[in-house]
């Protein structure tokens, strides 16, 4: 059971609540996991989710690699919930199977691509001090571009974050949900 209820269900909210939880129904179909209980203050709530779809949805990176970076952000962090709500979208967004077994089983970046192991070193960097060496970072510049690796590093920190809102209510995860072994 969460720290703090997750206000899930429309019943659940309060009027200054309300806007904020349709429009993640509306987008989502539903209101779980950290948004359920960031939606405890609205306004943070709002922004978080503006922040996090623009990453995801709009931003300039492919929806794969989208993917295999918040994949890499919750393997690193062992962000149970994150995982678990990011690998079926990971996966119908064409993420390798390769990829998730590598992140999953803690090998990686052995058996990555050389794009996928310097983003997933990046991942590795930033999460373990929020910054990296020189050299990595100029190649991610090369490849990416200055736009893209900034967008690259707001999506880690911001699927950073949500990992720790997760942790830190206990979000249960679902009983179909795959589990990040320890």
């Amino acid at each position: 059971m969460p720290r703090v209820p997750q206000l899930s269900t429309r019943d659940q909210v309060n009027p200054e609540q309300l806007a904020v939880f349709e429009r993640l129904a509306g987008a989502y179909g539903h209101v779980q996991g950290p948004s359920s209980v960031l939606l405890h203050s609205p306004d943070i709530c709002e922004r978080v989710f503006e922040v996090s779809s623009y990453l995801r949805f709009k931003g300039k990176i492919a929806l794969e690699q989208v993917e295999w970076i918040i994949l890499a952000v919750a393997r690193e962090r062992n962000s149970k919930f994150v995982w678990a709500d990011h690998l079926a979208p990971a996966r119908k967004a064409g993420v390798r199977e390769e990829y998730i077994d590598a992140v999953r089983a803690k090998q990686a970046p052995e058996g990555l691509t050389a794009d996928e192991a310097d983003v997933y070193r990046y991942v590795q960097a930033l999460v373990a001090s929020s910054t990296c060496d020189a050299p990595l970072f100029e190649r991610l510049q090369r490849r990416w571009g200055t736009p893209c690796l900034m967008e690259m590093t707001a999506l880690i920190g911001c699927y950073l974050m949500l990992g720790v809102v997760a942790g830190a209510v206990e979000i249960p995860l679902r009983p179909t949900d795959e589990v990040l072994p320890d």
